[in-house]
């Protein structure tokens, strides 16, 4: 298709040029008209060579390949200045960011909060800083429970366009403002690592299109009329179909499952595909999971070319989907072929001219990473390109090949950095970008454009460099996630992976999450007799088998390398303040089980990983229980507030 209609391009070119030319008498408008005509036929055969330089998706249209083509070209330009502005405000930073800083007081200066905290008072960032406390969530329930009920002007001048639900798998999520003027701050970041990504990997500069892995999220509308869902809840549209494989309907399905296998069909279907993206690194993983447990079944509808009846679709999206397919009894038989070999490597062979794979790798999606780049994907680079959140735009990364790290989007947010020694404190002094010491880890405090204002995010970075003027970090952990004062979630994965490793590949760790034993204190009777004490509580999930000394000896390591990562967590070891760790070996799928589950509590929340800066707590049997825990898997477990969580992971 791509090459037919490049010669179509070619052909109107050389039309036009010589009926430009032969128009072209002595009367001036019509000179003029012939110059206009050898214009454009200049254009279109510089175009038609440009695309037909480039390789091309065999699904593409006429319309989506021209679509395509306008979104690269309109990335690669406006990337380019977007990567300007970065760099040049990263040799300003200080002045960036006071100037960003004074002109939220300032917009919002005549908002409930503004009058409350007296912004016009506020002339610097210091001033400010010392003036209003640091805040967290609960800060903000009262103001956005009143922009939920219609109230203008609360939190910011400008409306509230959306309340992103950030957790809350088990009741009543929690709700953050998001206002139009964010948009564009997104884009901005998004085009520069297009620009970036085009530089450093050329081939992804090209009319490939981009297999993705999403889902729908469940929305409401609030007493005000402002819509209350996931961020990550809008489907593209339009223009944006044309860069990826699967139509309009495929992106408004609502259960994952059916959606991941819609994205995978159209996908496969595609032998050019140039890219993959997801938010998340799990996301990616799962997707290629239901590849291995499905292929035969897409296989087969791909070489009958319609959707099989045994996959939940309404009678609507059936149709329009099927209707974009046709039998491909060829391509069926090469995915066959493949797939029959096994799966080690799949993704570059039933790919062969996939370029890059982009999602989130850091934090709790190093697991999922790694599992992938061992099992399904081989040599293809993995980028991890944008770090934000609900509430903001936090980094943009410019280094591709190196190690996850991001220089700060200054001009989204003002960032205070809170040393990590200090954040156990009710509050404590901050840092700002130009203060901060190499190798040092610091929690995340945001200043947003939407309302949100020294908020604490809970994410911890490292500072590993400075790029000009300004910090360059790593994403280390949450806060909400030390298990203890001293054990965060980066130690338990580094010693749980390492114990695993250990067994020399007779096992791989798909799955797990940890709480306090302070937990059975609260249990309902499961059987389970645990001694008294703190210890920290382990489930996981294996891909092998292990026998009950394995399983034994797989504890020991993990409770030894604990000790082995932390001399704090040793002292209280030897001292007998804490225990020894206890670990839980779960059947396989009851993660998912568990996923699906909490889903189904609350639909409207998505299966990334939520953040939560404090412990959640609850009531049982009189008292009080904390919840810490610090799964790498989806946000059901560390915004789960009851403990049959617990006993629910006990009894499999």
């Amino acid at each position: 298709m791509a090459v037919k209609l490049i010669s179509y391009f070619k052909v109107c070119g050389f039309i036009l040029i010589p009926v430009s030319l032969a128009m072209m008498p002595t009367k001036i408008t019509t000179i003029i008209l012939s110059a206009l005509l050898c214009f454009l036929a200049c254009i279109v055969v510089v175009v038609s060579l440009h695309i037909f330089s480039k390789r091309t998706s065999e699904s593409h249209t006429f319309r989506s390949l021209l679509q395509h083509y306008q979104a690269i070209m309109f990335l690669w330009i406006f990337g380019w200045r977007a990567r300007k502005q970065l760099e040049r405000e990263s040799k300003d930073c200080s002045n960036v960011q006071e100037k960003l800083l004074m002109e939220i007081l300032k917009t919002n200066k005549n908002t409930v909060y503004g009058k409350e905290y007296n912004f016009e008072s506020i002339e610097s960032s210091r001033e400010f800083m010392v003036a209003h406390p640091l805040t967290t969530k609960c800060h903000y329930k009262e103001y956005v429970d009143r922009i939920a009920k219609g109230e203008d002007a609360v939190l910011t001048k400008e409306r509230p366009q959306l309340l992103a639900v950030t957790s809350g798998t088990t009741g009543p999520g929690c709700m953050i403002p998001r206002i139009p003027s964010q948009g564009s701050l997104f884009f901005v970041g998004r085009a520069a690592i297009f620009n970036v990504m085009y530089t450093v990997y050329p081939k992804t500069f090209n009319l490939q299109r981009t297999l993705v892995f999403y889902s729908k999220r469940n929305e409401e509308i609030t007493e005000g009329g402002i819509p209350k869902r996931c961020i990550t809840g809008v489907p593209p549209s339009g223009a944006q179909l044309a860069i990826y494989p699967t139509p309009g309907p495929g992106f408004h399905i609502l259960n994952n499952h059916v959606s991941t296998y819609v994205h995978l069909l159209f996908g496969l279907k595609d032998r050019n595909i140039g890219s993959i993206f997801a938010n998340f690194a799990q996301y990616i993983y799962r997707g290629f999971l239901t590849l291995e447990e499905n292929w035969e079944r897409l296989v087969k509808d791909i070489e009958e070319g319609r959707i099989g009846p045994d996959i939940e679709l309404d009678i609507e999206t059936r149709s329009e989907l099927n209707s974009f397919l046709k039998p491909d009894k060829k391509r069926a038989q090469e995915l066959k072929k493949e797939f029959q070999t096994g799966f080690a490597g799949i993704v570059p062979r039933i790919w062969p001219n996939l370029n890059i794979i982009l999602c989130v790798t850091t934090g709790s999606e190093e697991l999922y990473a790694k599992k992938l780049r061992e099992k399904y994907i081989g040599h293809v680079p993995m980028y991890s390109a944008m770090y934000s959140s609900t509430e903001t735009l936090i980094g943009v990364n410019l280094w591709p090949k190196d190690e996850p790290a991001y220089l700060p989007a200054l001009s989204a947010a003002f960032f205070e950095f809170l040393p990590i020694d200090e954040c156990r404190k009710e509050q404590p002094k901050t840092r700002l970008p130009e203060d901060l010491e190499l190798d040092s880890l610091y929690e995340l405090v945001v200043t947003t454009r939407a309302g949100l204002y020294r908020y604490r995010m809970g994410d911890v970075v490292k500072v590993v460099r400075y790029h000009n003027k300004c910090p360059v970090f790593e994403f280390q952990y949450r806060s909400g996630q030390l298990f203890t004062d001293h054990v965060t979630e980066k130690m338990m994965y580094d010693a749980l992976m390492t114990s695993v490793q250990s067994f020399d590949g007779k096992v791989q760790l798909e799955e797990y999450t940890c709480a306090e034993s302070v937990l059975f204190d609260a249990l309902p009777e499961t059987g389970t007799e645990e001694p008294k004490g703190t210890f920290h509580v382990v489930f996981v999930e294996l891909n092998g088998v292990l026998g009950e000394d394995e399983t034994r000896l797989l504890q020991e390591k993990l409770d030894e390398a604990l000790r082995n990562r932390n001399i704090l967590h040793n002292e209280r070891r030897v001292l007998g303040v804490d225990l020894s760790t206890r670990l839980y070996r779960v059947k396989q799928g009851t993660f998912d089980k568990l996923r699906e589950y909490l889903m189904s509590v609350n639909p409207m929340t998505s299966p990334i990983q939520f953040k939560n800066t404090e412990s959640d707590n609850f009531k049982r049997g009189g008292k009080t229980v904390a919840w810490k825990p610090a799964s790498v898997t989806c946000a059901c477990y560390t915004a789960a507030r009851e403990d049959y969580i617990v006993t629910f992971l006990l009894v499999q």
